[in-house]
């Protein structure tokens, strides 16, 4: 049955050993992209909707205190790297501002470069 799952529904991922389903679990797509961040930042930002603007934010990300370069701007105007914006997304299945608790979706969000 796990493997008809796969077929119809793409984000539901088995883990196999030897050709056995060990076990399966539904896999989010914005978590999944935590897995490229590294290697493909631009990549996920298009995959996540993110537009990139020119604009100077002089503040640091509200999780990891740590100054970015690109950072990203919620439409609340709070400020996050997008490693730890999608690591409290993982963590909280839900897009909200983890300082002001305002709900948003990515596409609200802007890239600050």
């Amino acid at each position: 049955m796990a493997r008809w799952l796969c077929t119809i529904e793409p984000s539901y991922r088995l883990t196999e050993v030897n050709g056995r389903i060990i076990g399966y679990k539904i896999v989010d797509h914005i978590t999944d992209l935590l897995t490229e961040l590294d290697d493909n930042y631009d990549g996920v930002l298009h995959n996540l909707s993110i537009r990139t603007i020119t604009k100077h934010v002089d503040s640091d990300c509200i999780i990891c205190l740590e100054p970015h370069n690109p950072i990203i701007q919620l439409p609340c105007e709070h400020t996050y790297c997008l490693d730890s914006l999608l690591n409290y997304y993982a963590l909280n299945r839900q897009s909200q501002c983890m300082y002001c608790a305002k709900v948003f979706r990515f596409d609200q969000c802007i890239n600050c470069v």
